[in-house]
């Protein structure tokens, strides 16, 4: 639901509660409004609960009074922004967003020494169905060697640990 709405229920709910009569019906109307607007938009992930309690304030403010859920409405509205937040407001870092690329597909590393740790820390991290290391020689290397674990259609990155190979296969990697 809309960020900027949620924050003028919140608003316009405090004032119609603490205002004169006078002043109340003004803010009863632009709650309703909000209320009405709020309910025809889609509820996204972890609304639900605001939804019931918009659905249980509606026809309370008809009546001119608040929802028994009054409460949980104002600690759920007092939640969602934070949530929201969190989750728009924080950027992603590198290893998320590799993370998204290569969730479920196949990553062939080359070079340095294959180790079942860290071949299974890669595949948690970044969600993959299967690392391949293969073997390689640090002096010698060859490129024929490597082309069927490169040339996988399931795979999605290769890794060149040129550290590992003295910068043997550069020209395979251009």
């Amino acid at each position: 639901m809309d960020t900027k709405l949620l924050n003028t229920l919140r608003f316009e709910l405090d004032r119609y509660l603490n205002a004169e009569d006078e002043e109340q019906e003004r803010h009863r109307a632009k709650l309703v409004r909000c209320v009405d607007e709020l309910l025809s938009q889609p509820i996204g992930p972890g609304e639900a609960m605001l939804r019931r309690y918009l659905d249980e304030l509606r026809p309370a403010l008809a009546e001119r009074r608040v929802s028994a859920s009054y409460v949980q409405l104002v600690r759920e509205l007092e939640r969602l922004p934070r949530a929201a937040a969190k989750s728009d407001d924080a950027p992603r870092t590198a290893v998320e967003e590799a993370r998204e690329l290569l969730r479920g597909k196949v990553l062939v590393v080359i070079g340095g020494i294959p180790r079942p740790e860290h071949m299974e820390n890669l595949r948690a991290t970044f969600e993959l169905t299967e690392v391949v290391w293969p073997e390689t020689s640090e002096t010698k290397p060859t490129h024929v060697a490597l082309e069927p674990y490169i040339a996988r259609s399931d795979v999605a990155a290769v890794v060149l640990l040129i550290r590992w190979i003295r910068h043997a296969l550069n020209e395979v990697a251009a």
